[in-house]
């Protein structure tokens, strides 16, 4: 029960197990945007520009807001491992010169 209590646990634990390889998809994604970009048809450039409004949408609204969260819950995990103080004491100067 006293491990339970001394480690920080996620709230949910998402497993996912991967479609193709990171390689594969990249080399892919290349090569079919390199196509696509040649023949320039009118539906993908219209269905990229729609893409990224919503990509844009998503990062404005929802995860740069977020973000703090993110950077707290980092700073609360380096003070529960009590690494905080090490690294604030190591990296001191560095702060304060800049």
């Amino acid at each position: 029960m006293n491990q339970l209590l001394d480690n920080l646990t996620p709230l949910w634990v998402l497993n996912l197990r991967p479609i193709i390889s990171n390689d594969l998809a990249l080399v892919s994604g290349f090569i079919i945007g390199f196509i696509l970009n040649i023949f320039g048809f009118h539906i993908v450039k219209s269905t990229v520009s729609t893409i990224n409004k919503c990509c844009m949408i998503f990062l404005n609204k929802f995860f740069v807001p977020l973000m703090p969260f993110f950077i707290f819950g980092y700073v609360v995990k380096l003070v529960d491992e009590k690494l905080f103080n090490t690294l604030l004491e190591q990296n001191l100067e560095l702060m304060i010169k800049q």
